[in-house]
Formats: structure tokens, C-alpha cells, sequence
């Protein structure tokens, strides 16, 4: 079960570390300043997680430990893509004609898998604690 839990923790923290290295990266933060960067990132996190909550609880439930990770990422990203295609500019976010897709697929990528994994890492006790009762 340490073993799990470490390499959910791993991924969670890598996912992490990919999202400030895109926000640095797309931000135009360069040379690079770690401070703002993290700041972008967390408010990126914060106002897709304010917008979208829905989505990214139902993809944590469904990212049980054991299920097929890639389809369900790939899934959400779809469904991340379509709702902001449909919803976003009314919300306040970019149309994705301005946008484009690839900044788009790269907007919503980190964001999904991130629910996923957390999902994942939440699954491993209470998929334990069902197999002790």
C-alpha cells in the first residue's frame, strides 16, 4: 500500500512540476523566476478547478486504482476541450477560434491528468478499507 500511495504521490508532484514548467514556458517568464511561476500556476489550477469542479470530481471518481488511466485521461480531455468549445467565452475564457487547438489540448492536458492521478491516490485507502470489511 506505501508503495501505491509513494507512486501516486510521485506523479501527483510531477504533474505539478509540468505545470509550472508550462506556465514558465507559455507565460513568457523567461529567464525564469520560480516565484511568479508558481503563482501562475496555482491561479491556472484555481480558475480551472472554479470553472469546471464538476468534471474534475467525476474523473477523480472514476480513476479507480486498476481501471484503464489512458482512455479516462483522454476521455476528459475531450470533455474538457468540448465544454470550454461550448460554455468557455461565456464564462470569460478565450474562444478557441482565438485560441487554437493545440494551446487548448495544452491548456486542459496537465489539469485532467491531475484529477485523475488524485482520484487514483484517494481510491487506494477506500479501496482497502472495502476489501477489510
Amino acid at each position: 500500500m506505501a508503495a501505491r500511495i509513494g507512486w501516486a504521490v510521485l506523479w501527483i508532484l510531477g504533474l505539478l512540476a509540468l505545470a509550472v514548467a508550462l506556465a514558465t514556458w507559455r507565460g513568457a517568464l523567461w529567464p525564469f523566476d520560480l516565484r511568479a511561476s508558481l503563482l501562475m500556476t496555482a491561479s491556472g489550477l484555481a480558475g480551472l478547478a472554479r470553472l469546471w469542479w464538476w468534471l474534475w470530481l467525476l474523473l477523480a471518481s472514476l480513476a479507480l486504482p486498476g481501471r484503464a488511466l489512458p482512455p479516462l485521461w483522454l476521455a476528459g480531455l475531450l470533455a474538457a476541450v468540448a465544454l470550454h468549445w461550448t460554455l468557455g467565452p461565456a464564462r470569460g475564457l478565450q474562444p478557441v477560434a482565438e485560441l487554437g487547438l493545440g494551446n487548448l489540448l495544452a491548456l486542459y492536458a496537465v489539469p485532467v491528468a491531475l484529477a485523475v492521478r488524485i482520484g487514483v491516490l484517494a481510491g487506494i485507502p477506500l479501496r482497502l478499507m472495502q476489501v477489510k470489511t
